[in-house]
């Protein structure tokens, strides 16, 4: 009898003594002749780690490579937790998989959540020399784990070294130098939550937050019964509270009270109380004002929710938002858009979103000569990595850069509309750069091939339209470009935002609610992983299918 309720099929055989002594000895059978030996267990070790029964992960898919993390923490029902995601490149698609949903016991500590990080990180066999990112959010705790993460991953870089004293006595320093070079794990802030802090500066303004503050009495007026009905009554929307952590909720409750701006003039025409808490006309022209200058980035913030987003997707969606939030040409506009631009700043300051913007041929004519070298060079860091990651097997650390093709002039570039800022705004950036040199930097012989292969992808590529899907564009230069593409891999690879670990925290509502509070860590665990892992896999695989 094929069950999916297998515990309850074996209460009811305990009730009949001869059927469920025949179970018995035909489990008894079926366990015996299916147990692997030992050589097969271990085959099976080595192909595929274990997360949860029914979900694994193919081991040879992360195996020797540089990978990236997504780590934030929430709280549930008195209980602190750190949700963890790990985002690969594989196939010439962006994997993500929950490997830990961890309850925090101990005050959360940078110490303590580096530990957690590196724990978790064990079970799976990933090293910290695979580290590459780990995006985070803006926690001062968050970011010291991050760092005594990245001195893990040194210190165990330098005992490797210390332990090859039988090699000669020039491959010791050049392994000294590489350690120097290949420490590169680097947190990224999240984008998202960057955006975020942007909008939320502009609303701090004093006129603004008094408007918004006239606006939400409104609202609550008229969210109590007797209005209520009314609305339904004449088939209209309910008006919508803002939640001062969730900046686009101001956003929606601005343009929800807007739809109703009919309806509560018409009701406080006859209605005193109502009429207390009505806006004039100069805070309704407001109101409008701040929401169409909110609605780009609300439309950005929905945009980063993709699947399939890389750092420079952010960032084609970043110029078109402040494109749009410049056209509404209103003070209020102007000042979010200065925050943006203020904001935009700290972005740029990190090597591996430059760098992502340097392997992106939709963007890369925005960088100028120094941040091309920056790239350059941070590039160079991310290929000795890679290059000593595949090598730790046979212990060859040599990296045979012999026989590198040349880059061509083959990127394809199309015509977009003229009316596109975007583009635009890219084809003027092409004309300003155009002369732009790059001079030499400073590297071992060993690494000039590579610094060549990437000198001459900036001197001699082609730039492309932005609306080219950047992904499918490198997975064509697989063959063709192998050292750009492995190094387009890493870099595309890594999370823009932490919505996947938001989303990991959504779930878990359902799973610890206030009728299992007592659920354990470990089980709460493995529901959430299964829960996570298998809806991403149905929705890749529909993807992958369409």
């Amino acid at each position: 009898m094929d069950t999916n309720h297998g515990t309850n099929l074996k209460k009811h055989l305990e009730l009949h003594p001869d059927e469920y002594e025949e179970f018995i000895k035909s489990q008894d059978e079926t366990f015996i002749t299916t147990k692997p030996d030992k050589i097969n267990a271990s085959k099976f070790k080595q192909t595929t780690l274990q997360m949860t029964p029914g979900i694994r992960v193919n081991h040879t898919e992360v195996k020797n490579k540089l990978i990236s993390l997504k780590v934030d923490a929430a709280s549930r029902m008195n209980r602190g937790f750190l949700g963890i995601n790990l985002q690969y490149f594989f196939d010439g698609h962006i994997k993500l998989r929950t490997i830990g949903l961890v309850e925090l016991t101990e005050a959360h500590t940078g110490i303590y959540l580096k530990d957690v990080i590196l724990e978790t990180l064990s079970k799976y066999g990933v090293h910290p020399k695979q580290l590459y990112t780990i995006t985070l959010d803006n926690g001062a705790n968050m970011i010291k784990a991050v760092d005594l993460v990245e001195k893990e991953a040194f210190i165990e870089l330098e005992n490797e070294s210390e332990s090859m004293l039988s090699s000669s006595k020039e491959k010791q320093i050049l392994i000294k130098q590489m350690i120097l070079l290949t420490v590169i794990m680097i947190g990224m802030r999240c984008v998202s939550h960057t955006l975020q802090l942007a909008v939320i500066d502009c609303l701090k303004e004093a006129s603004v937050n008094a408007v918004l503050n006239k606006v939400r009495a409104l609202v609550k007026k008229l969210r109590n019964q007797t209005y209520m009905y009314l609305i339904k009554k004449e088939k209209l929307k309910t008006p919508i509270l803002d939640c001062l952590t969730r900046w686009h909720s101001t956003c929606d409750m601005l343009e929800r009270i807007q739809d109703l701006k009919v309806f509560i003039k018409n009701m406080s025409a006859n209605d005193k109380k109502l009429k207390s808490f009505c806006l004039n006309s100069n805070e309704w022209q407001h109101v409008e004002t701040i929401f169409k200058a909110l609605l780009p980035a609300k439309i950005c913030t929905k945009n980063l929710q993709s699947e399939q987003l890389t750092l420079t997707d952010f960032y084609g969606e970043w110029i078109a938002c402040k494109f749009k939030t410049e056209a509404q040409n209103s003070s209020f506009a102007q000042k979010l858009l200065q925050f943006m631009i203020s904001r935009e700043k700290f972005i740029l300051n990190n090597k591996v979103f430059v760098s992502a913007i340097f392997l992106d041929p939709r963007y890369k004519i925005t960088l100028n000569e120094e941040q091309c070298l920056i790239s350059i060079e941070h590039l160079i860091k991310v290929w000795i990595q890679l290059n000593k990651l595949q090598s730790d097997d046979n212990g060859n650390y040599d990296i045979d850069l012999n026989n590198q093709p040349s880059i061509d002039e083959h990127f394809d570039n199309s015509d977009s509309d003229s009316t596109d800022v975007v583009e635009q705004f890219l084809k003027s950036k092409s004309t300003e750069i155009e002369t732009l040199e790059i001079n030499s930097s400073q590297t071992s012989v060993i690494f000039t091939q590579i610094e060549t292969i990437l000198k001459n992808y900036n001197i001699h590529q082609k730039r492309i339209n932005y609306k080219t899907d950047i992904l499918k564009f490198w997975k064509s230069m697989e063959y063709t470009h192998p050292e750009l593409y492995q190094l387009a891999s890493v870099v595309f690879c890594v999370p823009a935002t932490q919505v996947s670990v938001e989303r990991l925290f959504s779930g878990l509502k359902f799973v610890l609610s206030p009728y299992r509070t007592n659920i354990s860590s470990k089980h709460l665990e493995d529901q959430l992983l299964i829960r996570t892992n298998k809806l991403f896999e149905k929705k890749r695989k529909t993807t992958t299918d369409i």
